[in-house]
This record gives structure tokens, sequence and C-alpha cells, in this order.
């Protein structure tokens, strides 16, 4: 009787090895076959971005090549004349960013033209004076308006835009003055020289001959200042 039993134990025994066998080499198989297909995958991904990546890299340059090959033109006109009329056109028009491109153009065809460089120079300067415009109204929202008076001085003389600059600061400067005004001449009353004096100098430096700031100066001399 044991021997009949003894095959079969071997043989169950034998058949489970095997069995166990073969399910751990089916796992092994299953995981390095996910892995394969895992890498493969990683790298069809990693293949696609770096294929647009370098089609990018190759067609900017490219692309900057062809603008620099052929730039944006403004002018029209091919003779001197005509471009110096459009020049002047923008000039005309307040628009000094239009006339300096202009003039670089036509400079590129006619280097060092005594005409052209003329009117480059003009519409340099009204290029920085709408600069100093934005800056007079900065100074403005910030009361500096001693700043905003000397950048007004510094606009180019007989450009429409020192007028709107001086209209601007005239309007806020005005209500400005008369509350210092006002102020100072309340310190005088009540013997507070020092006080009104103090409030006269920012009057006087904003407006040199204003006679109502020499007045109260006059009732308020250094020797009634106060303590």
């Amino acid at each position: 009787m044991a021997e009949s039993r003894s095959p079969r134990k071997a043989t169950r025994t034998s058949g489970t090895m095997r069995i166990e066998t073969i399910g751990s080499r089916e796992r092994s198989w299953l995981r390095t076959g996910s892995l394969v297909i895992a890498v493969a995958l990683a790298g069809a991904a990693v293949g696609s971005i770096g294929s647009q990546l370098l089609a990018r890299l190759t067609m900017q340059p490219s692309a900057r090549g062809a603008t620099s090959k052929a730039p944006l033109l403004l002018l029209r006109a091919t003779t001197a004349t005509g471009q110096l009329a459009e020049i002047d056109k923008a000039l005309v028009a307040n628009d000094p960013a239009t006339a300096l491109i202009l003039c670089d153009e036509a400079l590129r065809g006619s280097p060092g033209d005594p005409q052209l460089m003329a009117r480059r120079k003009r519409a340099e300067e009204a290029q920085l004076d709408r600069f100093r415009l934005e800056m007079i109204e900065q100074a403005i929202s910030r009361r500096n308006y001693a700043a905003a008076t000397a950048l007004a001085e510094e606009i180019t003389a007989g450009s429409p835009l020192r007028a709107q600059a001086l209209v601007k600061i005239q309007t806020v400067l005005e209500p400005f003055l008369d509350s210092l005004l006002a102020e100072a001449d309340r310190a005088a009353k009540l013997s507070l020289c020092t006080e009104a004096r103090s409030l006269l100098v920012q009057v006087l430096q904003l407006s040199p001959q204003n006679g109502r700031a020499q007045a109260i100066l006059a009732s308020c001399p250094l020797s009634a200042a106060s303590p």
C-alpha cells in the first residue's frame, strides 16, 4: 500500500511543483512584457516631443531669416522728393514714431542725406516732447508741480505739446496756489510767521511774481517770525 501511495504523492507533488514553476514563469514573462511595452510607449512619447521641439528650433531661425531678408517698408515713394513729403506729412500729423521709421528707411537708400538727417532730428525731438508730456502728467498726479513746470519748459518752443502741457499745469496749479495762499494768510494773521513764510516760499517757487504772496510776506517780516 505504501508503494502504491508513494508514486501518487510524488506525482501530485511533481505536478504541483510543475504548476508553480509554470505560474512563476508566466508572471515573470508578463512583468517583462509590461516593462517592454511601457518603455516602448515612453520612448515613442519622448521621440514625438523631441521631433516637435526640433521642428520648432529649426523653423524659428528660418522665420527670423525670412523677416530680416524682407523687412516691412512704410515708404511708398521711390523718389527723394516723395519720401520727404511722406516724412513731412507724419511730422505735421504729430506722429514722430512713424516719421522716425520713414527717415530710417529713406536713409538706408541715401545715407547721410542732410535733409533726411534734419527731419530725423525733428522727429527725435518730437518723440522726446511726447515723453516729457507723459512725465508731466505723472508729476501732476504726485502734486510735484515744480517738476511739471520744469519739464514743460524743456518742451520744444512752438510745439503744440508745450501749450497743451502748460494748460494742464495751470488747470491744477491755480487751485493749489490758492490753497497755500489762504493757509499762509491765516498763519500770518495769527502771527505764525514761520509757518506763513514756509508756505509762501512754495508759492513763490511756482509763481515768482505772485502779488498776493508778496503782500502776505510783507505783512509778516522776519523780525516778527514766530519762534
